[in-house]
């Protein structure tokens, strides 16, 4: 389906949530064109490709390289169009600093669809490389140990409800 643009969400991220944000991973196309993401960290693409046969074999293709002449041959204008809005959120945007994500003051960005189960990898490998393994935690009459037998948690939630027309809440325990 046709979304917003990701320039303006990378504005809306900023504005709303009041932190910087790190394009992890860029669109190429929208809606009925989309053709997949440039993982900008590992300088590749994963190809978009509709129906369930690429979940259950998980069988995406990747291509190599943002310079790679098969993205501008394979996706013409849109590529085109997402090469350019990458430059510019390049130099629009600060780098990523491991220090700022931990404190909650800048945030990674990712595109893909969920429903498809396409571009969720890339988020679920950022969270690995980049959350902090659980420690410990002050409570009311002791420290809680992460490694203590007893399970405990901490429910918190992000992202609740920024639009109001979609059931978009997350939490992690």
């Amino acid at each position: 389906r046709e979304v917003k643009s990701p320039l303006d969400l990378f504005d809306e991220i900023e504005r709303e949530l009041g932190m910087s944000v790190v394009p992890f991973t860029w669109p190429v196309g929208m809606g009925k064109v989309f053709g997949g993401v440039l993982d900008l960290r590992l300088d590749q693409m994963r190809v978009f490709s509709p129906g369930q046969d690429r979940v259950k074999e998980g069988a995406d293709e990747i291509i190599e390289g943002f310079g790679n002449p098969a993205l501008a041959e394979r996706f013409g204008m849109n590529y085109e169009q997402a090469e350019g809005e990458v430059a510019l959120v390049r130099e629009a945007a600060p780098a990523f600093d491991e220090a700022l994500f931990l404190a909650g003051h800048q945030t990674p960005m990712f595109f893909g669809s969920a429903i498809n189960n396409f571009g969720v990898q890339e988020v679920l490998d950022a969270l690995v490389d980049l959350a902090p393994p659980p420690g410990p935690k002050t409570a009311i009459q002791r420290v809680v140990r992460p490694t203590e037998e007893k399970f405990t948690g901490f429910v918190f939630k992000i992202q609740a409800n920024m639009d109001p027309a979609h059931r978009d809440r997350i939490a992690f325990l």
